[in-house]
């Protein structure tokens, strides 16, 4: 009787599966300021929290998905000069107050927003419960946004003024002010920071592309695409950008 063949080695990378290995470039374009050994145990945790599906799933052109679901996302549109951080031992103590079993496991900042790794994937009434264990300790009263991470959207905004005068050129501070000063500002969840593109070497223009967290439907992509939004003291409509694979930020 014939043997049975013998099974085929699973394909790695660099010690990583190929799994593995994708979710490594996700965890990696999306959080540029981890240390390695953070990010590939976030891309680790994001392969075993989420077995392959037979099915494929359809991602409009402009967004792509996201890392581990066991996370996170906290801000606070509007605020400054405030540790995000400080409130990690509200939302430990909120958590253990209503007998959750969600447990925080590490966090970080990550362009102006605090990521929080936790031992589940959150419920909505887990992103309820830290909200509300935050909001005391938040400085004027500031809503407290949480989200989990899911999928990334890319768009970019065309000739906007690049000179400000003064020997100042349009930076991605001041894109982050416009941002959170717009009406909009409650779905700017920056991915990265805002990446400024002079339109030529003589151009008194530039392109500002942006990334931000997005449902797998986009939806937060569909609400900004064709707004107008006020940057350098002028309207310019916010529109989708294309994805540039292997590369962190849009083009």
């Amino acid at each position: 009787m014939a043997s049975a063949a013998p099974p085929k080695p699973t394909p790695r990378v660099g010690g990583l599966t190929l799994p593995e290995a994708e979710a490594l470039l996700s965890v990696a374009h999306a959080f540029p300021s981890l240390t390695p050994a953070a990010a590939v145990a976030l891309a680790k945790q994001a392969v075993g929290s989420s077995p392959i599906s037979s099915c494929t799933h359809k991602y409009p052109a402009n967004t792509t998905p996201g890392p581990s679901r066991k996370a996170i996302i906290l801000q606070i549109p509007g605020v400054k000069d405030f540790s995000l951080p400080s409130l990690v031992p509200h939302i430990h103590s909120g958590l253990l107050s209503v007998g959750s079993l969600l447990t925080v496991e590490s966090f970080w900042l990550a362009y102006g927003s605090l990521l929080i790794t936790t031992t589940t994937v959150p419920t909505p009434a887990n992103l309820d419960t830290i909200s509300n264990a935050a909001h005391p300790h938040v400085p004027g009263g500031l809503k407290v946004l949480c989200e989990v991470p899911s999928s990334r959207s890319f768009l970019h905004i065309h000739a906007v003024p690049f000179f400000l005068g003064e020997g100042r050129h349009y930076s991605p501070e001041d894109a982050l002010r416009d941002f959170s000063s717009s009406v909009h500002s409650d779905f700017f969840w920056l991915a990265a920071p805002p990446r400024i593109v002079r339109d030529s070497r003589r151009a008194d223009t530039c392109c500002i592309y942006f990334n931000i967290w997005d449902s797998q439907s986009g939806s937060r992509s569909r609400h900004l695409s064709d707004r107008s939004i006020s940057m350098a003291g002028v309207a310019w409509t916010i529109s989708s950008a294309c994805v540039n694979t292997g590369v962190p930020f849009c083009t």
